[in-house]
């Protein structure tokens, strides 16, 4: 897998490995806070204001 930035990224494999259904990683896991203006704003409706404060107060 590759991190946003282009670098290198290990990523465990699928446990347990079965014969018919073996599965795969699609793609990597996100980044801490990487999808928290689609979910507080866009999900929940906090305003962009309110997100900055909550990110100021380390809140989110």
């Amino acid at each position: 897998m590759e991190a946003p930035d282009g670098t290198p990224l290990l990523q465990l494999g699928i446990v347990p490995r079965l014969t018919d259904t073996p599965g795969w990683v699609r793609r990597r896991a996100p980044n801490p806070g990487e999808h928290n203006n689609e979910a507080f704003g866009e999900l929940l409706g906090v305003s962009a204001e309110e997100r900055a404060q909550l990110r100021e107060a380390d809140a989110i």
